[in-house]
């Protein structure tokens, strides 16, 4: 594949005939420079049953397809929720994906802009996703679609820390979600004794 965009890749909901040992091959793959600098990543640590659970759970796994090759997959959790009189209907973007060879083609972005695209026609607003603090290019992502910084945590099953991204129709709620995320940052990594 050459550095520009490849029109030949697709993006689509994962076929019957993608198996959950192909997304985790695929997902450890992806990771596995991650892994190599000593990030213990638990979305390319987990099993094969621990996967097939996790996307069972009203989750639409989407796959790149180069021809017959997967090249990349990310999935999208549907939640609906009754808080008070409110019925909240959101999406957590997670278990993203590219083949190392496919990196730099825009395909992270494809597959973000369809999940998006698809949860929109379905009436979904709220979207949100907790990549890694030191992933600068994901955080791009979110940030030029809109995603705000709202949240920091530190998952037992991974060694470094995630900013939390969302985006709301409501410009107030995304402002105010947004200012407090400093305050919040600081206070989980005095929580782990880290010094800013």
């Amino acid at each position: 594949m050459s550095k520009e965009y490849n029109d030949n890749i697709v993006i689509i909901e994962k076929p019957d005939n993608i198996s959950y040992e192909q997304i985790q091959s695929l997902l450890h793959s992806a990771h596995g420079s991650n892994k190599e600098k000593g990030m213990k990543y638990g979305v390319a640590d987990q099993s094969v049953e621990e996967l097939e659970k996790e996307l069972s759970r009203n989750t639409i796994c989407y796959v790149a397809m180069d021809g017959e090759k997967m090249v990349g997959t990310m999935s999208f959790r549907y939640a609906r929720k009754r808080k008070a009189f409110l019925h909240i209907n959101s999406i957590y973007m997670q278990l993203l994906g590219v083949s190392p060879d496919c990196k730099g083609h825009h395909i992270a972005d494809r597959l973000f802009d369809r999940g998006i695209k698809d949860a929109e026609e379905k009436g979904y607003k709220i979207f949100y996703g907790f990549p890694a603090e030191d992933n600068l290019i994901i955080h791009h992502m979110y940030l030029k679609r809109g995603f705000v910084k709202a949240s920091y945590t530190k998952y037992p099953r991974n060694n470094f820390f995630s900013v939390g991204f969302i985006r709301t129709p409501y410009k107030l709620v995304n402002k105010v979600l947004a200012s407090r995320y400093e305050g919040i940052r600081k206070k989980v990594r005095a929580e782990h004794n880290l010094d800013d």
